[in-house]
């Protein structure tokens, strides 16, 4: 194991950890994100059967699209958790595939 390092270079390799921290910390919110929308996907169906969960889906399509665009113009880079997100929720209710690609190919 090397030697850690002192003063400034001690900082900056604290702060290399703290960037991978962080970023298994968004990973995590990602998938806490994706377990609440398909928990809320799920109760809409039970409430209102498959009317209910269409419209679900339609909202978080709108709204994905809507965050990325923005998001992309901004910082290209904060578009992958939103696909994360997708991903993760389209896993688990395939009902939104189609919802997505209706609101890709409108826009």
């Amino acid at each position: 194991e090397a030697a850690k390092p002192r003063g400034e270079l001690g900082a900056a390799c604290r702060h290399v950890a703290l960037l991978v921290g962080q970023t298994s910390r968004v990973r995590y919110v990602v998938w806490e994100k994706a377990e609440a929308v398909v928990g809320a996907l799920n109760a809409l169906q039970a409430r209102g059967g498959e009317a209910a969960l269409a419209a679900g889906c339609s909202a978080f399509a709108a709204k994905l699209l809507a965050q990325g665009s923005a998001v992309v113009e901004k910082a290209p880079a904060m578009a992958y958790p939103l696909a994360m997100l997708a991903t993760s929720v389209g896993a688990r209710c395939p009902a939104l595939t189609q919802h997505l690609r209706a609101h890709f190919c409108a826009a």
